[in-house]
């Protein structure tokens, strides 16, 4: 019971936040826009352009084809994104019941990932962003692969790697799983690693050949547009990550060297998992923009590694002291998750975000002709089309993959019929600086301050 109220008390915010129409998330209506396109039939992937799509393409087909009944792409992506986070902490839970045969293990560690997650990254939590679903089709797939360990049969094989492949075309950043299963299976199921290896190769490469034929050789080299690196970036979101899971950390750990003794093959797949996780992560926080999501899959890793070391408790009975003292521990831990996040839940700022959005969106309406927002939504809710993207603009011109005149071409011709500009912006680099400076610089030459709001600034052409 007490861990479902921690459940319900990490939750119940984020899902009374589905409803209101407020950007979450800059992604969030980044998201929409490309749903949209896919139900208008318009391309995704374009190059040269000023708004790249550099996620594959899955999710964007999935809402889009949901949006021809639902009419809101951001809305129907918050669910998706929910349900996929509960279905994640659902099969983490049935895993580790399965691995451990015990009930209150499998709800401890289903309410570890939702408590872990509403901490670390409460943005995340139902907002319009692939991440959930994308973390919820590789724990399938991992589920099968522990089942296929069990039983053997081909069916849970063939499962498990076309839920591993989906997975990727639906964010590409999820690979641990893949890389887990990849060495688990070379070192203790040899005779199956060619055919997996095969089968995942062979369906990635000809999915991705499709796609390159049909975007016309322009898919690929979206999906590896560069971004700038900075090792600031990467201190900012690692020393979160560690500051806040070393307590969990060090005893999975200690519960890696018991095991290592041990023969039981099967358990060093949640190792490696733990592993290539945390790699992984640390190698994408270099990225300018890549945010705590870069994690996820290492949250995930040590939620069920946390649950493996209390089976190793469960086979004595002399120890079930030891295994309550092990459950009080974290428990603790979780009510510290808890607390942390007890603040930053205000109902009435959402309320004003969602009446200044509203407000911002109808003045933008009035303006015949394309706007530029650095709030995606007020251009969203005022009915303008996507037609330059202020992030991923910046980190083409930051890599060099576009000139600077170029990318403020349609600014200095003053295409756009007004331009929205947030007086405050996190900005990562001395280049982002720079960068930013120009772009503000450019507008303001071309263009005149029409309205000022408490979040934003409104110019129109001179």
């Amino acid at each position: 019971m007490l861990l479902i109220i921690i459940a319900i008390s990490e939750l119940w915010f984020p899902i009374l936040r589905m409803s209101y129409v407020v950007e979450i998330n800059r992604n969030e209506v980044w998201n929409a826009y490309q749903a949209i396109k896919v139900v208008s039939g318009q391309p995704l992937y374009i190059l040269p352009s000023l708004t790249p799509v550099n996620y594959p393409p899955f999710s964007f087909y999935l809402i889009g084809n949901v949006v021809r009944f639902s009419q809101d792409p951001v809305f129907t992506g918050r669910v998706i994104s929910l349900f996929s986070l509960l279905g994640l902490a659902l099969l983490a839970g049935y895993l580790v019941f399965l691995v451990n045969n015990n009930i209150l293990d499998a709800f401890f560690v289903g309410t570890i990932i939702i408590t872990f997650f509403c901490t670390l990254a409460p943005s995340y939590i139902a907002m319009n962003d692939p991440q959930f679903l994308a973390q919820f089709l590789m724990m399938a797939g991992l589920l099968s692969y522990w089942i296929f360990l069990q039983t053997k049969r081909k069916e849970h094989f063939f499962l498990m790697s076309f839920l591993i492949v989906l997975a990727l075309f639906t964010k590409q950043n999820v690979l641990a799983v893949p890389l887990a299963i990849s060495l688990h299976m070379y070192m203790f199921q040899r005779k199956f690693f060619r055919e997996f290896l095969g089968l995942i190769l062979g369906d990635t490469i000809i999915l991705t050949l499709g796609l390159q034929f049909h975007t016309h050789g322009t898919y690929v080299s979206s999906l590896l547009l560069p971004r700038e690196l900075s090792i600031a970036h990467f201190t900012s979101r690692t020393s979160v990550v560690f500051f806040l899971f070393i307590l969990p950390l060090w005893p999975c750990l200690l519960w890696l060297a018991i095991n290592a003794k041990n023969k039981n093959s099967t358990l060093y797949l949640f190792y490696l998992y733990l592993f290539f996780s945390l790699v992984i992560g640390l190698f994408f926080s270099f990225g300018v923009g890549a945010n705590i999501n870069m994690y996820f899959d290492f949250i995930i890793s040590l939620a069920l590694c946390i649950g493996i070391g209390l089976r190793m408790h469960a086979r004595n009975a002399g120890l079930l002291a030891v295994k309550k003292a092990v459950y009080g521990y974290f428990f603790l831990y979780l009510l510290f998750f808890v607390s942390v996040n007890i603040f930053g839940k205000d109902i009435k700022n959402l309320q004003f975000q969602q009446n200044e959005t509203a407000v911002n969106a109808a003045f933008l309406k009035k303006i015949t002709g394309p706007a530029l927002c650095d709030d995606l939504i007020v251009c969203y809710l005022a009915g303008k089309p996507f037609l330059f993207d202020p992030f991923l603009v910046s980190q083409m011109v930051v890599t060099h993959q576009i000139a600077e005149k170029t990318a403020l071409a349609k600014i200095t011709s003053r295409d756009f019929a007004i331009i929205e500009m947030k007086k405050t912006i996190p900005l990562d680099t001395d280049l982002d600086k720079v960068w930013r400076t120009t772009y503000q610089a450019t507008v303001q030459a071309n263009y005149h301050l029409s309205k000022t709001t408490q979040d934003a600034t409104f110019y129109i052409p001179n």
